[in-house]
């Protein structure tokens, strides 16, 4: 399947651009050597994890979101608590064909880590995204995936320099220093380890 087909399928059910589609779809494909799993936190209506399923069907794919939109909304920037509702059940039947899906619903980080605590997994993942829109939630992603993320990683954040949503600048900066931050086109930020 080529990325044009697969952003055809995803277009009706994700908000990032083609540009950011695209983005998100290269590093998938490119990072199946890197470990054995990808997270995506902040799924909304599933587009962009289809797209990442699509892009490397041989990696785990786990998708973390509330489901009831966003949670830890801190006021800084123009999205509120629970804006962007997604149904879980609906999230999940658009997901269902993907056999290397695996839906998390709650608050994250807390799913996370119950996630990890049930499973017993020692993951390396390979690329981890993050359309968290607010700063808490970014600061705990990165806190949570950095020391997991295998050699050759990416963590790619949607929003990155966005007005709309500087919580996430905000937390990507308080991490990493600036000149480590990919700049995307269209408020997207990649860093590769």
């Amino acid at each position: 399947m080529t990325s044009e087909q697969a952003m055809e399928q995803c277009k009706d059910r994700m908000l990032i651009s083609p540009s950011r589609a695209q983005v998100l779809w290269a590093m998938c494909k490119s990072k199946a050597q890197v470990g054995r799993m990808m997270i995506e936190v902040g799924a909304y209506k599933g587009g962009s994890a289809r797209l990442m399923g699509l892009a490397a069907p041989e990696m785990e794919l786990h998708v973390f979101d509330t489901f009831a939109g966003i949670a830890g909304a801190d006021g800084i920037g123009h999205h509120g608590e629970y804006d962007f509702p997604a149904p879980a059940g609906e999230v999940a039947a658009y997901l269902s064909d993907l056999d290397n899906s695996f839906i998390h619903g709650g608050v994250f980080p807390g799913t996370w880590r119950q996630w990890l605590f049930d499973s017993g997994a020692e993951p390396i993942i390979a690329v981890a995204h993050c359309d968290c829109d607010a700063f808490r939630p970014t600061w705990d992603f990165i806190r949570e995936f950095l020391p997991i993320v295998g050699a050759g990683g990416a963590m790619v954040f949607d929003d990155y320099l966005s007005p709309a949503c500087p919580g996430v600048t905000l937390a990507v900066n308080d991490w990493f220093p600036t000149w480590r931050v990919e700049k995307q086109d269209d408020w997207q930020a990649v860093l590769r380890f």
